[in-house]
């Protein structure tokens, strides 16, 4: 959380926006005298300038494909995070209310891509611990049944996942030997969230349709009555 706030700090610094529009946290602690707040070794380096154009290449495919709406031409605001996760460390359920989309990029992790077996899923859903680092969703819905399921995503290194802002996630334990990675990023309209109501997130009144072919069974046998 420390190291978040730090890179807060550095964002506003850089790009002269308030505080406390950076991921709509409230109150941010003061600046701290003989406190460095510069990192150009990754802000000023051509990688990280290409791979924040990728976020938001990114992220405003997801806007389009939830609202059929376009915010590249606006220049929205983006904001990049890194997240270094050791053998045991994890996250808190959050989430990133006021910003259009939120996302996140595995440099180095032992999530794995392939699908969560049943067994796996059973076994991390009764507590017992996965051999690997997973990115988890919670249903917004609560836990009130047929809702309150979870969804667990494995990240293999230079797989990337965009989700709507408001979506509750995190990642569970860090299982391993070796230190995860993750490069977060949240893109809101150029004027921050203040600037976002609710009214204008692009998943909110998003409809999922899925067709499904149902096969037409042989007819069954007329009954024949004897008297």
């Amino acid at each position: 959380e420390a190291f978040l706030r730090w890179q807060r700090m550095s964002f506003a610094m850089r790009t002269r926006v308030p505080l406390g529009d950076v991921d709509w946290v409230g109150p941010q602690p003061p600046k701290m005298k003989g406190v460095s707040f510069d990192w150009p070794e990754l802000h000023s380096h051509p990688d990280f300038k290409r791979l924040s154009k990728n976020f938001e290449y990114q992220c405003d495919k997801y806007v389009q494909h939830v609202s059929k709406r376009s915010f590249r031409k606006e220049k929205p605001r983006l904001f990049v995070w890194a997240e270094v996760l050791r053998p045991g460390d994890y996250d808190l359920p959050h989430v990133h209310t006021g910003a259009l989309a939120a996302g996140l990029l595995a440099a180095t992790s032992n999530g794995g891509s392939e699908e969560l077996s049943d067994l796996e899923q059973q076994g991390i859903e009764k507590g017992h611990s996965s051999r690997r680092q997973l990115l988890t969703f919670k249903d917004p819905r609560g836990p009130v049944a047929p809702f309150g399921n979870h969804h667990y995503i494995g990240l293999e290194e230079g797989e990337l996942a965009v989700f709507p802002s408001w979506l509750s996630h995190y990642f569970g334990p860090n299982p391993g030997n070796e230190t995860n990675v993750y490069f977060h990023f949240l893109m809101w309209p150029r004027g921050g969230p203040m600037e976002m109501d609710w009214e204008d997130d692009p998943a909110g009144d998003y409809l999922y349709k899925k067709k499904t072919g149902v096969k037409r069974g042989n007819p069954l046998p007329a009954e024949r009555t004897e008297l």
